[in-house]
């Protein structure tokens, strides 16, 4: 994780992280109040953080079997709302997962999520 951050010019929250015990494969399913907490305020390096921290995942989420058609893979609600309400594209959403856009596409349907949720709500 020292490494990530140093990479991203963020070295003064070393020891933020590492007294949280965060490392990077768990820095994507962290919400932006939790990254706020830890001392990254700005949404860019939210965004550069979580990309860097991406290779470092340890696979594509996991997999649901269901009775009938392929299984699929398993998104919280949370993370996907925490993702769009950040202003994240379907593709980086799609890319910080490991699964297609198509994939986040039919999360967002199952959970009648739409990345204009915030503008309706102003």
């Amino acid at each position: 994780m020292d490494d990530v951050l140093r990479k991203l010019s963020l070295e003064h929250l070393i020891n933020n992280f590492n007294e949280q015990k965060i490392s990077p494969d768990i820095v994507c399913k962290l919400s932006l109040q939790e990254l706020e907490k830890l001392g990254i305020t700005n949404k860019q390096n939210v965004m550069s953080l979580r990309i860097a921290c991406s290779t470092f995942s340890k696979g594509k989420p996991i997999k649901l079997n269901s009775v009938c058609g392929a299984p699929k893979f398993f998104i919280p609600k949370g993370v996907l709302e925490s993702w769009l309400d950040e202003d994240f594209t379907i593709a980086e959403i799609s890319s910080l997962l490991g699964v297609s856009e198509s994939t986040v596409y039919r999360r967002m349907r199952e959970y009648e999520l739409t990345s204009l949720t915030k503008i309706l709500m102003i």
